[in-house]
C-alpha cells in the first residue's frame, strides 16, 4: 500500500484556510494512506494569524495533517493594489520555500520507502501564480 502526501495551498484569508483545513481532514480521516501539508500564507488580519498560529500548535489535528505557517515576507513584497497584485506578489515571494519543502518530502519518501511520496498541490482558485511550481515539481 503507497503513501501518498498532498500539498494543500489556500490564500491568506480565513474563509480559505477554514476549507483548506477541513479539506485536509475529510482527505486523512478517508483514506490512511493520505497525509496533508498545507501551507498558510501570513496575513494582515490579526484574527486569522491567530487562527494559523493555533492550527501549527494544535494536538487536535489528525497526525497525518501537517500546517505550517510561512514566514512574513513584507519588506519584499510592496502595497500593491488590487488584492491580486499583493497576492502574486505575496505567492512569488514564498515560492522558494514551498520548493524547499516540497523537496524535502520527495527526498524522504527516496530515501524510506515507507514515506509518503509527494503526489500533487490542491491550490485556492486565486492561487494561480503557483502553477508554474507545480509544473517544476
Amino acid at each position: 500500500m503507497k503513501k501518498a502526501e498532498l500539498v494543500l495551498i489556500p490564500i491568506p484569508a480565513m474563509g480559505h484556510i477554514v476549507s483548506a483545513v477541513e479539506i485536509a481532514k475529510l482527505l486523512v480521516q478517508r483514506d490512511d494512506r493520505l497525509s496533508t501539508t498545507i501551507f498558510i500564507y501570513p496575513t494582515r488580519n490579526p484574527i486569522t494569524t491567530t487562527y494559523s498560529e493555533s492550527l501549527a500548535a494544535s494536538t487536535t489535528l489528525p497526525d497525518r495533517l501537517r500546517v505550517i505557517n510561512l514566514p512574513s515576507v513584507e519588506s519584499k513584497i510592496s502595497d500593491a493594489k488590487p488584492q491580486n497584485q499583493f497576492l502574486n506578489s505575496l505567492f512569488e515571494c514564498q515560492k522558494p520555500l514551498v520548493r524547499e519543502h516540497v523537496s524535502r518530502i520527495k527526498t524522504q519518501s527516496e530515501l524510506s520507502p515507507g514515506s509518503p511520496q509527494f503526489a500533487g498541490f490542491i491550490f485556492d482558485a486565486f492561487a494561480t501564480g503557483l502553477k508554474d511550481l507545480a509544473n517544476e515539481l
